[in-house]
């Protein structure tokens, strides 16, 4: 006999202890997923870099990270990597606690275990509210995958020689093997 598990919303979430850093609700339920690795924080840091340098100088916008809520519904809590928001969505970020809606780009960075969660679950809501740009770093296979919405759906971004184009923040290229070989 299985035990039925009490959903929650965003708001009773916020009345609980402190969590630690990373946590995510998921349709009602609570997703607290183990600490990442310091391969995860590096590769973190040198995407933060490469959009730093685009954002703002060539292009406006906010660029956050990790723990910051993206509140997509009182069932739907996520907290990726990433985020960038433009100018056209800075309603969004309305209160102090969290970003109120889908941001126009998301990258996640793959770990061991996040990688289905990141690959499935994540994939399909970014895709359903409407995420304009998803990026998916695999440190493994030390590849960067594209997705750029289109017509409410995922497509893959081809890479033109080794570099990744971003159509949501336009001139920003990424060095794929620059950007693994920074890495230890």
């Amino acid at each position: 006999m299985s035990v039925p598990t009490k959903l929650m919303t965003y708001d009773e979430l916020l009345e609980l202890p402190d969590l630690g850093d990373h946590y995510e609700l998921i349709d009602g339920v609570l997703i607290v997923p183990p600490a990442s690795s310091w391969m995860h924080a590096d590769m973190i840091a040198a995407l933060l870099r490469i959009l730093f340098a685009h954002v703002p100088a060539r292009q406006p916008g906010k660029v956050l990270t990790a723990p910051v809520d993206v509140r997509l519904s009182s069932v739907r809590v996520l907290q990726p990597d990433i985020v960038y928001i433009s100018p056209e969505r800075r309603h969004l970020l309305t209160t102090n606690r969290a970003i109120s809606g889908a941001p126009d780009l998301v990258a996640e960075v793959l770990s061991p275990s996040n990688r289905r969660h990141d690959l499935d679950v994540k994939f399909a809501i970014y895709e359903q509210v409407g995420v304009r740009e998803y990026w998916i770093v695999n440190l493994e296979r030390e590849r960067l995958t594209m997705f750029v919405l289109h017509e409410g759906r995922f497509v893959e971004r081809p890479h033109e020689g080794g570099i990744a184009r971003s159509t949501v923040l336009p001139g920003l290229d990424v060095d794929i093997s620059a950007l693994f070989a920074n890495l230890f």
